[in-house]
C-alpha cells in the first residue's frame, strides 16, 4: 500500500556552545543543505529535511528512533565542519578555537517554519556518570588506564590526532608497568615497541582470547603504531572522517587489556570502561559508521591507509 501522506520541510536547528567566532559556512551533503553560523556567542548548524505529520510529531516528542536519525544528519556533518574548523586555527592563529562534538549541542530545535518558535529539547546528550565503573575508578587509577580514557575522550572530540598518540601511549605505559622488554622477539627488532607487543601476543597463555583475535590485535597495534609515527615525525593528520580508525584502535586496546595478567579488580573495571564506550558510542555515533564496528581492517581499509599514510603493509602476515 502506497504511503500518500502528505510531505512538508521542517527545519533542525542545533546549538552549539563556544569560546570563538568563525565566519558562516554553507555547504551541501547527501542533497541537504547545512547552515553553520555564529550567533549571540553560539553557533547555530540548521538544516531542512521532508518529513510527514507522523515522523514530525514523532521528533518533536524527542522519539529515540528519530533521535537516531537526528544524530546520523549530525554526525555526518561534523567531520566537515571539524576540518574547516581546524584550518582555520591554524591560519588564522586563533589558539582558542576546537573542534566540535555531539556533547557540545545544548539544545535542538525542531519547527516547521522560521516563524513558528517549534520544540526545543535541552541538553539532548547529557550524560551522567556510569555506576559500574564509577564504583571501581579509585581503586585501579593508573597511568596506562588514564591514557586509555583520554584516547575514549579524544575520540568523542574529534581529537583523532592525539587520539591515535594516546593509544599508544596507553600500550607503552602498560608494557612499562608489567614489565614486558621485549627481548624474546622474532620478527621485530629486541627491546622496541613492537617487539613488546609481539612478546605480549605471542604467550598465549596470558589470554581467554583465541589466537586469531590476537593476531588481529597484533596486525592493527603495528597499523596504528605507524600511523602514529607519522603523525609524530613526518607531518601526517588524519581527516575528520577518519574517525573510524580511532574507533579500531580503542576496541584493539581493551582485547589487549583484557587478559589474564591484570588483577581481577582491575580486569572488571578495563571491562566497564569498555561498556560505557560502547554504549556512547552508540547515542552519540549512531548511523555514523554503518556497519563499520569490526576490530579487524578490512583489506580495503589496509589499502587505503598504506596509501595515505605511504605505508608498507608486507610485514602484517609475519605473525
Amino acid at each position: 500500500m502506497l504511503n500518500n501522506r502528505k510531505k512538508f520541510v521542517i527545519i533542525i536547528e542545533c546549538t552549539f556552545k563556544a569560546a570563538f567566532n568563525l565566519d558562516d559556512l554553507n555547504f551541501e551533503l547527501d542533497n541537504i543543505v547545512f547552515n553553520f553560523k555564529f550567533e549571540r556567542e553560539e553557533f547555530h548548524l540548521s538544516f531542512q529535511i521532508y518529513t510527514d505529520i507522523n515522523s514530525y510529531e514523532e521528533l518533536s516528542k524527542g522519539d529515540s528512533s528519530c533521535m537516531s536519525n537526528i544524530r546520523g544528519w549530525i554526525n555526518r556533518v561534523l567531520p566537515y565542519i571539524n576540518n574547516k574548523v581546524y584550518e582555520l586555527k591554524y591560519l588564522d592563529g586563533h589558539i582558542l578555537i576546537d573542534t566540535f562534538s555531539m556533547l557540545d549541542i545544548r539544545k535542538i530545535e525542531i519547527r516547521r517554519n522560521r516563524a513558528e518558535k517549534g520544540i526545543v529539547i535541552e541538553k539532548p546528550f547529557s550524560i551522567p556518570s556510569f555506576p559500574p565503573t564509577k564504583a571501581l575508578a579509585k581503586e585501579n587509577d593508573n597511568i596506562f588506564i588514564r591514557d586509555y580514557i583520554d584516547s575514549m575522550t579524544c575520540y568523542y572530540k574529534y581529537n583523532l590526532d592525539e587520539c591515535i598518540r594516546k593509544i599508544i601511549t596507553s600500550l607503552e605505559n602498560y608494557y612499562s608497568l608489567n614489565k614486558i622488554k621485549g627481548e624474546n622477539s622474532k620478527i621485530n627488532k629486541k627491546g622496541t615497541f613492537l617487539a613488546k607487543t609481539e612478546e605480549l601476543l605471542s604467550n598465549k597463555d596470558n589470554f581467554i582470547l583465541p589466537e586469531n583475535i590476537l593476531k588481529i590485535a597484533y596486525n592493527n597495534i603495528w597499523i596504528l603504531y605507524k600511523i602514529r609515527n607519522k603523525i609524530v615525525h613526518d607531518h601526517y593528520r588524519l581527516d575528520y572522517d577518519d574517525r573510524w580508525v580511532c574507533s579500531r584502535g580503542i576496541n584493539t586496546l581493551y582485547n589487549v587489556f583484557n587478559n589474564k595478567i591484570n588483577k581481577e579488580e582491575m580486569s572488571r573495571y578495563i571491562m566497564t570502561l569498555n561498556m560505557q564506550f560502547g554504549l556512547l558510542d552508540s547515542v552519540l555515533s549512531n548511523n555514523e559508521f554503518l556497519n563499520n564496528y569490526s576490530m579487524e581492517f578490512t583489506t580495503d581499509e589496509i589499502k587505503k591507509i598504506s596509501l595515505k599514510f605511504k605505508l608498507n603493509v608486507s610485514d602484517l602476515n609475519l605473525r
